[in-house]
């Protein structure tokens, strides 16, 4: 389950267009920490997004918790057909379903800054 970024962004976010781990940090049974990447789809007439994003997940009571800020990393200089994106701060909680263990429930949340333009009517 900690390992399973790109299941879990294809999942959460509908937004994610793909990406992916750009440095490890950490990974043991209880914790992960990883430097990744994520390309977003936003809708027109604003250009596409992308985020380079600290992630520190860990196993709480048997839920995996992520959270998540922006941070710079040498390896992924800003791409000229994206937007940089910065989340300022950002969470899950996977956890299994009960009765069916084979499912998860996930919750969401992100407070972020999208820059750039971003019309008003989007």
């Amino acid at each position: 389950l900690l390992q399973d970024f790109h299941i879990i962004m294809e999942i959460a976010d509908a937004m994610f267009l793909g990406g992916k781990v750009v440095q490890t940090i950490v990974d043991t049974q209880q914790e992960l920490q990883e430097v990744r990447y994520g390309q977003f789809k936003v809708p027109w007439p604003c250009w596409n997004r992308d985020i380079l994003w600290l992630a520190v997940v860990r196993m709480v009571e048997g839920k995996a918790v992520t959270l998540g800020r922006s941070v710079e990393h040498d390896d992924m200089p800003l791409d000229a057909t994206h937007v940089r994106a910065n989340i300022i701060s950002s969470g899950y909680v996977c956890r299994p379903v009960r009765g069916d263990p084979s499912r998860s429930h996930i919750t969401y949340l992100v407070q972020i800054d999208p820059k750039g333009s971003v019309p008003a009517f989007v």
